[in-house]
């Protein structure tokens, strides 16, 4: 078993890994980096002191005392998370992959030895509003413990708790909106019109709804904090529905034969990757105030 509250696990296949010793006080610790050439593979990153980076699949022993899980679907969506959060032991990353289905396995994964006393489902989103705009940063809070029937004392502590971050969002800027959870990808003015329409939500991604669900069997407080990457008056560059494998991580062989069919998306494609950087900082900025 490795001190310090970090993860032990076995490397049995042909990705890198880095170990190298830390020393910390009079203690020995080790930390454990993987480098791994999928980015699409679900990573589990318990940030404190040491940080430590894993693929979920090869966790053996798990830490148990994590305070509060951040999940997001990709990692470019957590990068300028992972810095701020670096000092804050209570707090670990979770990298899902693209939908419901992959959030729900990770999640799943990961409370199967974790207790964590709140959940929050994080990353991008499309505006369906169009009033929202590119790097505003949107909440929802859903009571998912009402029909456990706990005690008054319990639930007035959860209201309680409920209250303080609804205020705490608020102060960092956040907005409250409806969400919806999507099966797509919605990449065109007139989809998210048509899902605006449908559901009178505010903006829309494809995970929340899945970690809710096990947040709500578990009797963990859960919300949902999303940042949006594109507007409701903007179409995306491609239709990257259709250039997803099967699991929802992007083909690079089809995007290359997309980009190569249409060279004029690429700027559009650069545009959006900085859009990109832009929501996941104004996301990170957000959170830090709130945790």
């Amino acid at each position: 078993m490795l001190p310090n509250r970090l993860y032990s696990a076995v490397f049995n296949d042909s990705r890198r890994c880095l170990v190298r010793n830390r020393k910390i006080g009079n203690n020995r610790t080790i930390g454990v980096g993987c480098s791994f050439a999928n980015s699409s593979s679900s990573f589990l990153v318990v940030l404190g002191s040491p940080s430590l980076l894993l693929s979920e699949s090869k966790i053996c022993h798990v830490l148990k005392n994590v305070s509060k899980l951040i999940c997001f679907a990709l990692k470019e969506e957590a990068a300028p998370f992972w810095k701020i959060a670096a000092g804050k032991s209570d707090v670990s990353i979770l990298i899902t992959g693209i939908g419901r289905q992959n959030a729900e396995k990770s999640i799943r994964d990961f409370l199967t030895s974790n207790s964590p006393n709140l959940v929050l489902t994080c990353g991008f989103a499309g505006g369906l509003n169009p009033d929202l705009k590119l790097g505003e940063v949107v909440f929802e809070l859903t009571d998912r413990r009402g029909e456990f029937h706990e005690p008054q004392t319990e639930k007035k502590i959860r209201d309680s708790q409920s209250s303080s971050l609804r205020e705490k969002l608020l102060a960092a800027g956040a907005k409250p909106a409806k969400i919806f959870c999507a099966d797509r990808i919605a990449t065109t003015v007139g989809e998210k019109g048509k899902l605006r329409a449908e559901t009178g939500a505010d903006a829309v991604e494809m995970e929340s709804e899945a970690i809710h669900a096990i947040c709500r069997e578990r009797g963990i407080p859960c919300a949902t904090v999303r940042v949006i990457l594109d507007t409701a008056s903007e179409d995306l560059p491609l239709d990257f529905n259709q250039i997803a494998k099967p699991d929802m991580s992007l083909d690079f062989g089809k995007l290359a034969w997309a980009v190569a069919k249409s060279p004029g998306k690429i700027g559009a494609l650069l545009r959006l990757r900085k859009q990109c950087r832009l929501a996941a900082e104004h996301l990170a900025a957000a959170l830090s105030r709130v945790l």
